[in-house]
């Protein structure tokens, strides 16, 4: 019994309460408790409680006896999970594969920023490398089943890597090509990485289509296009339709839709005497 061992002039600790402090205690074994930092002296014993320096009442069965001697301690934190993610952060494998072969694909970019649907086939972190995914899913343990590798940067090295956009179009930034030192807790998340700058990630994303835009426009006679007509040679660039599905922008015709991504990258719309709806001209 956790009471055990209390003497009249000892010192004991108590099971931390704060559910900050107990956030992920279901996940660890059981008997895995974890205390309070703080060390109270004992003045009075009485069936099964114990009685602080400052007279309050404990259940000895809420108590760790101490060394009279023993100072008081900042209480430690014990986030949900972190257990498991500082075990899958020192594991060699994972910080072999995160060094070795998703640093340096980054490091080929120039801004250091891709859409994770694009860095996903070049790190080989998906289904076609079943044993890659493996490395992760052992490291994190038996709750990794359903692993998913965007988890490698939102949780496990958020110190190395910044993830922005939307859940259905993650964008990940290289902030730090070094790995943290072993035996260390993830990184606070940084609240700032839930906002989403949705014409940069826009221009990410659909960029590569500007110049193919603007030698279309350029080409028909009046120099500008209808929707109707941007829309039409756009599904005929290869790749376009299937960035259109992940980027999560709204529905063909609708507001919001391929209008936004020509806004992004820098596309005017403009009133033509005769024509109902705004047309599109090149960026001036």
């Amino acid at each position: 019994m956790a009471g055990e061992g209390l003497t009249g002039t000892g010192a004991f600790k108590k099971v931390v309460k704060d559910p900050d402090e107990l956030a992920g205690r279901g996940a660890r074994r059981t008997g895995d408790d974890r205390w309070e930092g703080k060390v109270l002296r004992i003045k009075e014993l009485r069936a099964g409680q114990v009685k602080d320096q400052d007279g309050g009442w404990h259940s000895m069965t809420k108590v760790l006896p101490v060394p009279a001697a023993t100072k008081s301690t900042p209480t430690v934190r014990v986030e949900r999970s972190t257990l498991s993610l500082r075990k899958a952060r020192d594991n060699e494998a994972v910080r072999k594969f995160v060094k070795e072969k998703i640093v340096p694909e980054f490091e080929k970019i120039t801004t250091k920023t891709v859409t994770w649907r694009k860095i996903q086939p070049d790190i080989e972190l998906n289904k076609n490398f079943p044993d890659n995914l493996e490395i992760f899913k052992k490291a994190y343990g038996t709750a990794a089943k359903s692993f998913a590798p965007i988890r490698i940067f939102r949780e496990l090295f958020p110190e190395m890597f910044k993830v922005t956009g939307s859940k259905a179009q993650p964008v990940i930034k290289l902030i730090s090509s070094r790995l943290p030192e072993e035996g260390t807790d993830p990184a606070a998340p940084d609240i700032e990485e839930e906002e989403v700058d949705k014409p940069a990630q826009l221009r990410l994303t659909f960029g590569k289509y500007k110049k193919a835009i603007m030698t279309y426009i350029s080409s028909r006679p009046q120099k500008f296009a209808t929707m109707s007509k941007i829309g039409i040679f756009l599904s005929d660039q290869a790749g376009y339709d299937e960035d259109f599905a992940t980027a999560g922008i709204g529905k063909r015709g609708k507001k919001g839709g391929p209008s936004a991504i020509l806004r992004a990258l820098g596309f005017r719309f403009v009133k033509v005497p005769g024509l109902k709806m705004d047309v599109v001209k090149n960026p001036a």
